[in-house]
């Protein structure tokens, strides 16, 4: 049963649950690569993970919510009143991985 008598289920904010999804799972894997190769210190590794547990975090809301306010059984349609919400998560998501992806290694620089 969604929550708010939605009307249909959107394509945009089944769209932004993916690119959230996808973003984390690039992060996780930058993480573990970085992690592996022990190149590094391990506060920037620290720093990378947290960050991708915050993307992770905001793409497991991002579903949770995607479920909960959208009825299957009826039309899909592009936009609806959670699309908005469905946006801010996805980009949270999207803005914690490329901040943890782009994070360089200060100790190469000395």
């Amino acid at each position: 049963m969604p929550l708010a008598g939605a009307t249909g289920w959107s394509l945009v904010n089944l769209l932004m649950s993916l690119v959230a999804a996808i973003t984390t799972i690039l992060s996780f894997g930058i993480y573990l690569r970085r992690k592996s190769s022990k190149t590094g210190s391990s506060s920037k590794a620290n720093l990378l993970l947290a960050l991708s547990l915050g993307s992770a975090a905001a793409t497991v809301v991002s579903i949770i919510l995607f479920f909960l306010t959208q009825s299957f059984g009826k039309t899909m349609g592009l936009v609806d009143q959670w699309t908005v919400l469905h946006v801010v998560i996805a980009a949270i998501a999207v803005v914690l991985s490329i901040v943890g992806m782009t994070q360089k290694d200060q100790t190469a620089l000395n």
